[in-house]
């Protein structure tokens, strides 16, 4: 639409800035000699997005900025898009119960996904039952995912707010500031945005990017499309 802008940039990469793959070697490297047991894959799939994020980083310049509202996503619209959300929710002040909370709809929102997914698979969960959680994993999102990024960054910098200046230059002046102004004002609709995009999300595809509405090229970015 007019007025929209469009900003596409990856939302996990590697220390060089070079966009993960999930191929053979990108998850090794992710892994760091780790074996994919017990979520090995997606707890430092979670810590690789939570430093030097340039997709974050733009999303919280955008929001400082007001340029308002926001959609933003990335392929399956609940790994690095439920991350960016609880980064959001974070510096807007919520507790770490909301913000688990928040993360945990995921699975709520993408209740028939993951019907789906245990139904295709449903001989070998029967065999092996742990294999329902795998699949949840790759359908949904283990709600233990939400305490481990915030316990990742407490573990790294001691506090949220030391966080939060250090990766997007958010000090306590300027959260205070945002808070009281743009934050606050932003949080419904940000909410509402949000809620929507996982319901759309959870129930198409893909979409087309006509009269406003997106399509979805399953890209491995983050993309922003910021409607003015």
């Amino acid at each position: 639409p007019d007025g929209a802008r469009l900003v596409r940039i990856c939302g996990l990469c590697h220390p060089d800035g070079s966009e993960i793959s999930f191929s053979p070697g990108d998850i090794e490297k992710l892994l760091k000699g780790k074996k994919d047991v017990e979520h090995n894959l997606a707890d430092a799939m979670y810590e690789q997005m939570l430093f030097r994020n340039k997709a974050y980083k733009e999303l919280f310049r955008a929001l400082e900025a007001g340029e308002t509202p926001i959609l933003f996503h990335c392929s399956g619209g609940k790994d690095r898009t439920g991350v960016a959300a609880m980064l959001i929710l974070l510096a807007l002040g919520a507790s770490d119960e909301t913000i688990c909370q928040d993360f945990v709809r995921t699975n709520v929102c993408r209740r028939p996904e993951l019907e789906k997914i245990w139904a295709a698979h449903a001989e070998e969960i029967e065999a092996h039952p742990e294999q329902k959680q795998f699949y949840q994993g790759i359908a949904g999102v283990h709600p233990e995912s939400a305490p481990f990024v915030l316990d990742t960054i407490r573990k790294e910098y001691g506090t949220t707010d030391a966080y939060l200046e250090a990766e997007y230059g958010l000090t306590p002046a300027r959260l205070m500031r945002n808070n009281g102004c743009f934050f606050r004002k932003f949080l419904s609709l940000y909410l509402t945005l949000y809620q929507m995009f996982r319901n759309i999300r959870s129930s198409m595809e893909s979409m087309t990017l006509r009269a406003g509405i997106f399509r979805n090229q399953s890209s491995m970015g983050l993309h922003l499309p910021v409607f003015i």
